[in-house]
């Protein structure tokens, strides 16, 4: 899986398609969004001071932590953002979630493979392992687990918030999905 994750992540350099498509792509492994989450994401639910994404979908409250890397990428984008959504066609509309399920199809690539469960179960298991990867440190697996769990779609509130391992752990995912896109072949 670790493998896979890399080579999509270089292949998103390679894509014939829209820059907001392509970013979005890119960005999709290290958000842990599902694809309408990311298609949909306004700058309104992103807090690029806390490091947080929040999305009422489907009658739940997800938050989600940023890395450091994706906060200061999010910056980078809503300085030119004229629009809204994050990844949008025009000022009143974002991109589709069709048109990124398409994209990956093309790039060979399926749904099943690339599921936020997918990528949750590899970051389990990577930090669970405790890699020795550079600057990737060794967390036991209970502060993720409790993370999996709530981001898996368990309704929680914003009382309980998100720690500051769970900043840790989504530091140390981004490094290690960084490290498997120029290491992977």
């Amino acid at each position: 899986m670790s493998n896979l994750l890399g080579r999509f992540i270089q292949d998103t350099y390679d894509l014939d398609a829209s820059y907001e498509i392509t970013y979005a792509l890119r960005m999709y492994l290290y958000l842990f969004l599902d694809m309408s989450d990311l298609a949909a994401l306004t700058w309104n639910n992103i807090d690029l001071k806390k490091r947080i994404i929040r999305i009422d979908s489907n009658n739940m409250h997800i938050i989600r932590p940023l890395s450091k890397d994706m906060a200061f990428d999010f910056s980078c984008l809503k300085v030119g953002s004229h629009s809204e959504y994050v990844f949008s066609l025009s000022q009143f509309e974002h991109i589709s979630t069709d048109s990124l399920v398409k994209e990956i199809k093309l790039m060979g690539y399926s749904l099943n493979q690339l599921s936020v469960k997918s990528c949750l179960q590899t970051a389990n298991a990577m930090l669970n392992a405790g890699y020795d990867l550079p600057r990737i440190g060794y967390y036991s697996g209970s502060s993720l687990t409790r993370w999996h769990l709530r981001s898996m779609g368990c309704v929680y509130s914003e009382q309980i918030g998100i720690s500051e391992n769970d900043f840790k752990l989504i530091d140390e995912w981004s490094i290690f999905l960084d490290w498997l896109s120029v290491t992977s072949s």
